[in-house]
């Protein structure tokens, strides 16, 4: 294990601990823990100050008094400040959260609503928002970082070994040392497999979240079962070797920074059809909500399939059964989705959709006449 990763191991289960305590997001607390420290190189030596917390007036702990560089006016100037010192790095992540609750800047930028506490992209923007920093990139490197092999591996490995999971069935069964998990498993093994199948949106047969309990019964089968359908293995509800390593991927692939995270390399991309997509809502006479985002993340996939580079427009069939991404020019360019489908498809999905396919290369064939003008969508499609 590198120092980076010993780092992140180190103060893992303090953030788990503050993160379940508090609603904050534990990813984004270690990577600022990285980000701040180098991974743990550069901690303002005898302070355990993780985050470094300067000493505000309210502030009557012990201080340590360092010259740090700040950026003011677009310039870097380097400046003597006083910073708070913990016994511990526990007590630093704890206060970390009581400093950012107790300064109302940072709920005025929106850290602690509902949809932003706990989530890690909207909190880093809420940090940067409110100042946390001075570096005009701050939040986006902290994305970065949370999202790091380095990270992701520590995590993984931190959550399997955690004490908060389930140890009555450690014992492994005899299919799971063979690579196979069935009905009737238990362990470790069908815990992570449970875990994994939830954070993929998979369900019991009632559509309620699937229960990492480590004991595989009916409802981790049916979990087992529609992955295996909408993956084109065979549904017979036991995890094999494909099973599993198409779970794993999917895993990974969904870790990955949505289109709707300017973190993703298509981010802007998804702007454009938002954009587009709001604007026919605002002709028809509607507000936009989620359904309008879902389908111009289906349409942002499309648009990258048929290798188009900006989307200008959003337009809809007459009878409003398709919609289309249009790319203006000396030709016009379209994509095209199923409306009643795309409103229906998560901008997870859509974006777990397009990490999958590569972009397809401009041609001939798909070069479209302009869509007829948009119109009124029929009864029960929203979009």
């Amino acid at each position: 294990m590198s120092d980076q990763e010993k780092f992140i191991a180190h103060l893992y289960p303090a953030a788990a601990k503050v993160s379940q305590e508090t609603g904050m997001s534990k990813e984004l607390i270690l990577a600022q823990a990285a980000e701040e420290t180098g991974w743990g190189q550069h901690v303002l030596p005898g302070t355990n100050n993780i985050f470094n917390i300067k000493a505000s007036p309210d502030w009557h702990g012990p201080t340590k008094t360092f010259n740090v560089w700040e950026i003011e006016g677009g310039k870097k100037v380097w400046k003597d400040q006083e910073f708070r010192v913990y016994g511990s790095a526990e007590e630093a992540l704890r206060d970390r959260v009581k400093f950012l609750e107790g300064n109302p800047r940072y709920a005025k930028a929106g850290l602690f609503d509902e949809g932003t506490k706990g989530h890690l992209e909207k909190e880093a923007a809420a940090l940067q928002k409110a100042g946390y920093a001075t570096d005009p990139n701050y939040a986006k490197q902290l994305i970065a970082v949370a999202n790091s092999p380095v990270m992701q591996r520590v995590i993984e490995h931190a959550q399997g070994q955690s004490p908060a999971q389930p140890t009555t069935h450690a014992a492994t069964s005899h299919s799971a040392a063979e690579g196979v998990l069935k009905q009737g498993d238990r362990g470790t093994e069908v815990h992570t497999l449970q875990q994994n199948l939830s954070k993929l949106g998979y369900t019991d047969a009632h559509g309620h979240a699937l229960k990492p309990d480590s004991d595989f019964g009916a409802n981790t089968k049916f979990a087992v079962e529609a992955f295996q359908r909408d993956h084109h293995l065979a549904a017979d509800g036991i995890a094999g070797p494909k099973t599993l390593h198409a779970i794993q991927q999917q895993t990974q692939i969904s870790k990955a920074p949505g289109l709707d995270s300017p973190a993703n390399p298509d981010h802007a991309l998804y702007l454009q059809a938002q954009k587009a997509m709001h604007e026919l809502d605002a002709r028809q006479g509607r507000t936009p909500d989620q359904q309008s985002n879902n389908l111009a993340a289906a349409l942002t996939v499309a648009a990258k399939h048929e290798g188009l580079t900006r989307i200008d427009q959003v337009a809809l069939s007459d009878d409003g059964s398709r919609a289309f991404a249009v790319q203006n020019g000396a030709f016009k360019q379209t994509a095209q989705v199923q409306t009643a489908e795309a409103v229906h498809t998560s901008i997870a999905q859509s974006s777990q959709a397009l990490q999958q396919a590569a972009p397809a290369q401009p041609s001939p064939t798909h070069i479209q006449h302009q869509p007829q003008t948009p119109q009124q969508a029929p009864p029960g499609v929203n979009v």
